[in-house]
C-alpha cells in the first residue's frame, strides 16, 4: 500500500475486481500496456502476492472499465473451489 500511495495517479476509491474470470485479447495494444505495467511491479516480489490491489491500479491507470460477469466474495475460513487454499487474513501478505 505504500507503494502505492506514493504513486501520483493513485486513487483510493477506485474499483477493486476479483480476477477469478478474466478474458481478453493479447493483440490488444491497451491490454499489453496494462499487463506490462501490472508485470513490472508484481514480478518484483516486493509487495503483497495478492494481485487486486495492484491491477486495480493497473486498470485506473490506463483507464480500463471491465465487464463486470458476476459476484463472488471470500470469506476468510472459507476454501477455494478446488478445496485446497483457505483464504485467511493472515496470509494477505507473506512475501518474503
Amino acid at each position: 500500500m505504500m507503494w502505492l500511495k506514493a504513486q501520483p495517479d493513485f486513487e483510493p476509491s477506485s474499483t477493486m475486481y476479483e480476477n477469478s474470470r478474466i478474458g481478453y485479447d493479447p493483440a490488444n495494444t491497451y491490454y499489453q500496456q496494462a499487463t506490462n505495467t501490472f508485470w513490472n511491479r508484481y514480478s518484483s516480489e516486493l509487495d503483497s502476492w495478492r494481485d487486486q490491489p495492484l491491477w486495480s491500479y493497473v486498470l485506473h491507470k490506463h483507464n480500463i472499465v471491465p465487464l463486470v460477469l458476476g459476484l463472488r466474495m471470500k470469506i476468510p475460513g472459507q476454501k477455494n473451489h478446488m478445496g485446497s487454499h483457505v483464504y485467511s487474513k493472515a496470509h494477505d501478505n507473506d512475501t518474503q
